[in-house]
């Protein structure tokens, strides 16, 4: 069943496949914010959703690196469904690596649209943008 979750020792330990591309997230200060929503299955899939302005979040979804494909869409379709009862979510975005072409192909699958390519910090990134139905 998905939950909110401000349990940082358990974020940090299920997130540590992804420490390379989390080096700048800090848990503490990130889960100290509480317009920021993370909500788990209490399997080790996480999704979190940033607060950017009123109605407006960028997130993402981790799972275990056991977990791909319609298992990992069907979590994380109902982390999205959770994560909309929320009423100050109405948009989730996010920016995907190019060369993740996976988590792309999920976004697809989970009802973003692509909003095309911008520059990073990093390296060039493909925006999605998902509307709460009304």
């Amino acid at each position: 069943m998905i939950h909110r979750t401000f349990d940082v020792i358990s974020l940090i330990d299920d997130l540590m496949p992804y420490a390379d591309d989390l080096r700048l997230f800090d848990p503490y200060g990130w889960l100290e914010n509480d317009k920021n929503i993370a909500v788990t299955n209490g399997k080790g899939s996480y999704g979190l959703l940033n607060y950017e302005e009123e109605g407006t979040y960028t997130g993402h979804h981790f799972h275990p690196l056991g977990v791909r494909g319609r298992e990992a869409l069907s979590i994380s379709k109902e982390m999205l469904a959770f994560l909309f009862t929320f009423p100050e979510v109405r948009i989730m975005r996010g920016l995907t690596p190019l060369d993740k072409k996976e988590a792309r192909w999920a976004a697809r699958q989970l009802g973003f649209t692509s909003l095309g390519v911008l520059p990073s910090l990093d390296r060039p990134c493909e925006l999605f943008i998902l509307h709460r139905s009304e």
